[in-house]
């Protein structure tokens, strides 16, 4: 499939007035959900962001594919199904306990992401700590990287689920599914694949935490993965 061409200023102009006057201040008059949606204008590629399951990959990807004016990566806001119902709509997801570990590692170990105090941040650096302060949030509403998976997507509308256990092969797929060009797949803040070292009891707790997210993504696996 040849690659499509970029839309030109005026269609590019044209989008972004949808996209940003619709999406952004006419449909929060009416609707409460948000998602955290990246558009391709040039693929008809929508893409219901993940944070810790390769989304800087993915994001550099059509970025650099869809030309100026081609791509929005767009803040949480409403959108309106009908007007992309020709398009492919996908999303990619992560084992919960794998991703959990990812988002302490770089956003508690690595920096204060979070902002937490110098005196509760030292606890926040030790794993069980932090685990009990994930148990005590809104997992539905909290912050990107530590909310359940399942809220980031819209799972009437999305027609594709990759893994991040098969991230290759299955961002290949989306790559075929629209036309995207992907002779090689970026590398971007690339974490470790598999399960990563962990009590299983803490393992346990975390997998209850987000038991929708088992069930729904992971019902063959357990807290270990």
């Amino acid at each position: 499939m040849p690659a499509p061409s970029p839309p030109s200023l005026i269609t590019a102009l044209g989008h972004r007035l949808r996209h940003f006057y619709f999406n952004k201040y006419v449909l929060p008059l009416w609707r409460d959900e948000r998602y955290h949606i990246s558009y391709s204008f040039t693929y008809k590629a929508l893409w219901y962001r993940v944070y810790k399951v390769g989304s800087r990959t993915i994001d550099q990807h059509f970025r650099e594919a869809s030309g100026p004016g081609g791509y929005i990566y767009a803040s949480p806001m409403p959108y309106d199904p009908v007007r992309y119902a020709d398009w492919f709509r996908f999303a990619f997801v992560r084992h919960p306990v794998d991703r959990l570990l990812s988002a302490w590692r770089n956003k508690v170990v690595r920096e204060n992401y979070f902002g937490f105090p110098p005196d509760q941040l030292s606890a926040m650096r030790d794993l069980p700590g932090f685990v009990g302060w994930v148990e005590g949030i809104d997992r539905l509403r909290c912050d990107e990287h530590l909310r359940e998976q399942h809220a980031l997507i819209d799972m009437e509308q999305v027609q594709f689920i990759g893994r991040f256990e098969r991230f290759d092969a299955d961002l290949h797929h989306v790559a075929e599914r629209v036309g995207l060009p992907m002779a090689t797949i970026h590398r971007l803040n690339a974490t470790a694949r598999g399960p990563l070292p962990i009590d299983p009891r803490l393992a346990e707790r975390i997998a209850v935490m987000y038991q929708r997210d088992m069930g729904l993504f992971y019902p063959d696996r357990g807290p270990l993965g």
